[in-house]
C-alpha cells in the first residue's frame, strides 16, 4: 500500500509541474504523504532509541550485580550474604520489569511505523522485530547466568540448591511454554484489533499486579529487617547494647577480659512453604552462645594461684548460671516469635503477588508477539517450537542429577555463559544485517 501512495503522490507532482508554470505550491494529499513519512522516520529513530535503552539497561544491571557482589566481599558477614542473595533476586525482577516497559513502549511506536506501510516494510519490520526480540531474550539470560555465577565467585552456591532451583527454574520454564500453548490456541483466528485490544487491557493488568507485587516485596524486606534486628540487639555477640540478653554480655566479659573461647552454634528458622521455583527469601537465623566445661575447668586451673581473679570469675559464671535458661528458652522461642511470624506470613503474601504478575507477564509476552506479528505468526510452527523446547528443558532436568558439587555447577554456568556471548555475537550480526534493509526500504 504504501508504494501505491508513492506512486500516487509522484504522478500527482508531475502533473502539477507539466500543467502549470506559476503554481508550484504543494498539493494537500503530497503534503499528508511527506509529513507520514516524516512521522515514520521519526517513529523509527525513537524505536532505535529505545533499543539502545536495552541495552543501557542490561549495562546498568551487570554494573549494579558487580557492586553488590563488591559489597559482599567486602564484608564476608552472614548478614551480608543474606542481603547479596535478596538484591541480586530482586535486581534480576526489576531488569525483567523494565525491558517489558521497553517492549510495550515499542509496541506503541509499531503502529505509526506500520500505518500505510508497503507489505515488504511490514515483512523487513517484523524481521528486525523478531531478531531483536530474539537477542534481547539471550542478553536476559546471559544476565540470568551472570546472577548465578556470582553467587558461586562468592562461595554462596551451594550444588544441592542449585540442582533444586535449576530444576524448578527448568520445571517452571515448561510449565509457562504450556501456558503459552494455550493462550496461541485461544487467539488462534482471531482478529488483529481484538487482539491488539486485549494486549493493551492485559499490559495495563500486568503494570498494577507488578507494582502490586512491588510493595508486597517492599512489606517482605520490611518484615525481615524487623527480626534480623530484633535478633541482632538482643542475642548477637557481635553487637553488644544496652538490650543484649545478660547471658551474651557475661560471656562476651570472659571472652574479651580471660580468653574463654565462646562456642557458637548457627540455626535456621525455616519457612513451613519453599518454593525454589518463585523466588529466593532471606533465610531467619540466629545463634546460640555457650562455654564448655572444659574452657571453664581450663579458666579456674589457670586462675588457682590469683585468689581475688578467681573469685570474680566464679561470681561471673555464677550470675551466667542464673541467666542462661531464660537465654536459651529465648532464642529457641524466635520460631514462634510475633515478629518471625509477621515475616514468612509477608513472604507468602509476596509470594501470591509474584505468581499473580507472572501469570499476567506470560500473557503480555504472547500478546506482544501476535501484535508485532500482524497475525502472521504461524501457529502450529510456534506451537511445535515450544513443544521441542519443553523436550530439551526435560533433558536438561536429567543432566542436572550428574552435578556432584559446588565446581560442577560453576562449570556447568561458564559453559552457559560462553555459549550465550557465542550466540548473542552471532544474533548481533543478524539484527545489523535487518536494521540495514529496512532502514535501506524505509529511505526509499
Amino acid at each position: 500500500m504504501k508504494k501505491t501512495i508513492i506512486s500516487t503522490g509522484i504522478a500527482i507532482i508531475a502533473s502539477l509541474l507539466f500543467s502549470s508554470c506559476v503554481d508550484l505550491s504543494e498539493s494537500e494529499s503530497v503534503t499528508a504523504l511527506r509529513e507520514a513519512k516524516s512521522a515514520q522516520l521519526q517513529a523509527m529513530a525513537d524505536m532505535y532509541r529505545t533499543q539502545a535503552a536495552a541495552d543501557s539497561l542490561l549495562a546498568a544491571a551487570e554494573a549494579d550485580l558487580k557492586a553488590a557482589q563488591a559489597e559482599y566481599q567486602r564484608l564476608l558477614t552472614e548478614q551480608a550474604r543474606q542481603k547479596f542473595e535478596l538484591e541480586i533476586e530482586w535486581l534480576a525482577m526489576d531488569y525483567e520489569y523494565k525491558m517489558l516497559q521497553l517492549e510495550y513502549d515499542i509496541q506503541n511506536m509499531q503502529q505509526q511505523i506500520l500505518d500505510d506501510a508497503s507489505a515488504h516494510i511490514q515483512q523487513l519490520f517484523q524481521y528486525y522485530k523478531t531478531e531483536m526480540q530474539e537477542l534481547n531474550d539471550l542478553k536476559t539470560e546471559l544476565h540470568q547466568q551472570n546472577i548465578m555465577l556470582a553467587k558461586a565467585d562468592a562461595d554462596i552456591l551451594n550444588a544441592q540448591d542449585y540442582v533444586a532451583r535449576e530444576t524448578a527454574r527448568y520445571e517452571s520454564l515448561i510449565s509457562d511454554a504450556e501456558s503459552e500453548i494455550a493462550v496461541l490456541e485461544a487467539y488462534q483466528g482471531q482478529d488483529l484489533a481484538d487482539v491488539r485490544a486485549r494486549y493493551y487491557t492485559a499490559y495495563a493488568d500486568y503494570d498494577t499486579k507488578y507494582n502490586d507485587y512491588s510493595i508486597k516485596y517492599g512489606d517482605m524486606e520490611i518484615a525481615y529487617s524487623a527480626i534480623e534486628e530484633h535478633i541482632l540487639n538482643n542475642y548477637s555477640k557481635d553487637n553488644i547494647c544496652n538490650s543484649t540478653h545478660e547471658a551474651i554480655k557475661i560471656m562476651d566479659t570472659l571472652s574479651s577480659e580471660y580468653g574463654v573461647t565462646i562456642s557458637i552454634e548457627r540455626r535456621r528458622i525455616y519457612r513451613a512453604t519453599v518454593d525454589y521455583g518463585h523466588l529466593a527469601y532471606p533465610e531467619v537465623t540466629y545463634t546460640v552462645c555457650s562455654i564448655s566445661d572444659a574452657e571453664r575447668d581450663a579458666l579456674y586451673t589457670s586462675l588457682a594461684s590469683n585468689p581475688s581473679e578467681l573469685e570474680a570469675v566464679a561470681a561471673l559464671f555464677s550470675k551466667l548460671d542464673n541467666v542462661y535458661t531464660s537465654y536459651t528458652d529465648e532464642v529457641s522461642s524466635l520460631r514462634s516469635h510475633p515478629l518471625t511470624t509477621a515475616y514468612f506470613d509477608a513472604c507468602d503474601i509476596c509470594e501470591a503477588a509474584y505468581i499473580l504478575q507472572h501469570e499476567a507477564y506470560l500473557e503480555v509476552e504472547i500478546l506482544s508477539d501476535l501484535v508485532s506479528s500482524g497475525l502472521l505468526t504461524d501457529f502450529q510452527s510456534e506451537i511445535r517450537e515450544l513443544k521441542d523446547s519443553i523436550d530439551s528443558w526435560r533433558v536438561a532436568i536429567a543432566q542436572l542429577t550428574q552435578i556432584e558439587d559446588a565446581e560442577d555447577a560453576k562449570r556447568q554456568i561458564e559453559d552457559s555463559i560462553a555459549q550465550l556471548n557465542e550466540l548473542i555475537a552471532a544474533q548481533e550480526q543478524i539484527v545489523a544485517l535487518a536494521k540495514a534493509d529496512l532502514d535501506a526500504a524505509l529511505a526509499q
